[in-house]
């Protein structure tokens, strides 16, 4: 007759082997709290201010209908990979949203970027606030296409540096105190250019350009034309 005994010790010893491979399986990091709703990263407070500033630009200059002041936004940090020295977050609320992106720098040289949009409207911004609550903005198309024609003009008659490359420039909307005006001021170093035309069609379209470098005492003045021509009004500051 098989021994009683043995049976149960077989018994417990197969009980322990069965406890051992469950607690094994089990990963310690299991048994943290996982963070809930109320437990979502926040924002930094210099995005919410840039954005507040940003939001207020587009209502004064622009008379944008956006979120009033006070809104709450939510928060959804971003996965921006492998990418080192940025941050990235995404800010909601009800149909807005805002994408919040800035480098990891000291606060006085914090530019943050913004991506605003609404997805039941349709309305779309990008722009950029620095650290000392200037505003900028991407330019229209007929603008920086207008400043590209006037770049290569006085590129090949004077040597005094002017930026080639529209897309360095950084835009502001103007309130020309017109209807059916528009204006911008773009800003790039010492060189300053104020672009204004009518907001009429494109084939009638005439923008008047300033430019000036008081660094080097260069000014000049003309107009571009629906299909580019450049036609020089004044210049001051070369031989």
């Amino acid at each position: 007759m098989f021994n009683s005994r043995i049976l149960v010790k077989i018994l417990i010893l197969l009980g322990c082997l069965i406890a051992a491979s469950c607690t094994s399986a089990v990963d310690p990091a299991d048994n943290e709290p996982q963070p809930g709703p109320s437990e979502m990263e926040e924002a930094p407070d210099f995005l919410h201010s840039a954005l507040n500033t940003a939001l207020e630009y587009l209502r004064d200059i622009q008379s944008a209908e956006v979120p009033a002041e006070g809104v709450e936004w939510s928060t959804e940090p971003t996965d921006l990979g492998d990418l080192v020295g940025r941050g990235e977050y995404l800010l909601k609320s009800g149909s807005w949203e805002a994408i919040m992106s800035y480098p990891v720098v000291a606060p006085d040289a914090m530019i943050v970027s913004i991506q605003l949009n609404n997805r039941d409207t349709g309305f779309t911004w990008e722009g950029k606030v620095d650290a000392q609550g200037e505003v900028f903005e991407l330019a229209p198309d007929g603008v920086l296409a207008a400043l590209v024609k006037v770049a290569l003009y006085i590129t090949e008659m004077y040597e005094v540096g002017f930026p080639l490359d529209a897309n360095v420039w950084n835009a502001k909307m103007e309130d020309t105190g017109l209807i059916g005006a528009g204006k911008y001021e773009l800003l790039i170093e010492d060189w300053k250019v104020k672009v204004d035309y009518p907001v009429v069609a494109p084939d009638a379209t005439i923008y008047t350009v300033e430019i000036s470098n008081e660094l080097i005492g260069f000014e000049w003045s003309g107009e571009v034309d629906a299909e580019g021509n450049v036609t020089q009004i004044r210049v001051t500051g070369v031989e």
